[in-house]
């Protein structure tokens, strides 16, 4: 057998596992659908941080650890459309090298982590039973993007309310973008660093992102971002 027929015998098989699982993910989402109005009637929160930690904690392989992860957020996402009704939404966009907080010069940005940091949000958000939808992104383009998605999204929502919160990372200092995106929004919006930025190099001391934001909040660590959303919620509420 050749190479080029290999290749195809391989894909074949690779088709039946996949149509496979989309069988499975459609049967899946159908019992989502069916927790989310349960959760509606219930008044339950989407998010069930310890459920997910629970689940994520029994997996060995770093790879299926990834899929499930992203089958969360699918679902998250799904059960939020369903059982949303006037809540209100906060985007909460974290811009690059935030990923790899705790390896990132942690003298700086701390030793916790970027799941840390997710998680911590969610906690604030349920809290406050906010909607929170949660993106990181190294790219300049993805981040303007979300901000757009959320915008249309949220002005075809009659009747809900929404905000923006931001840490824009090294963008700040350099992207009138993503200071366009977060102004035609017409949304509230707060920016967050987890440094100082005021008292490090002259270059960080420049914001452009703060100028569509109402207030900024620097040097509190995953405090700021507490600070940010409650700011936010003042200004609909």
């Amino acid at each position: 057998m050749s190479n080029l027929e290999n290749l195809e015998f391989y894909r074949e098989q690779i088709n039946v596992i996949d149509a496979g699982i989309l069988r499975l993910f459609a049967e899946r989402m159908n019992i989502v659908s069916q927790i989310a109005a349960y959760k509606k009637e219930n008044g339950i929160p989407v998010l069930d941080l310890a459920r997910e930690r629970e689940k994520l904690s029994e997996i060995d392989c770093p790879n299926a650890r990834r899929l499930m992860t992203a089958m969360f957020e699918i679902s998250r996402d799904f059960q939020s459309e369903k059982v949303s009704s006037g809540k209100t939404k906060i985007l909460v966009v974290n811009g690059p090298n935030l990923n790899m907080l705790g390896l990132r010069e942690p003298e700086i940005y701390g030793k916790r982590t970027y799941s840390e940091l997710v998680d911590f949000i969610g906690e604030v958000c349920a809290e406050k039973d906010v909607e929170a939808e949660i993106v990181q992104s190294n790219h300049e383009g993805v981040i303007v993007d979300v901000i757009h998605e959320f915008v249309l999204k949220n002005r075809s929502n009659t009747g809900k309310s929404a905000g923006i919160v931001i840490n824009p990372a090294a963008y700040t200092h350099t992207s009138v973008a993503i200071l366009d995106a977060l102004k035609l929004s017409g949304l509230p919006c707060a920016e967050v660093h987890l440094s100082d930025i005021n008292s490090r190099e002259d270059f960080r001391k420049v914001s452009y992102t703060s100028q569509a934001c109402g207030k900024t909040f620097a040097g509190l660590g995953f405090e700021g971002y507490k600070q940010a959303i409650g700011y936010i919620l003042e200004i609909l509420n």
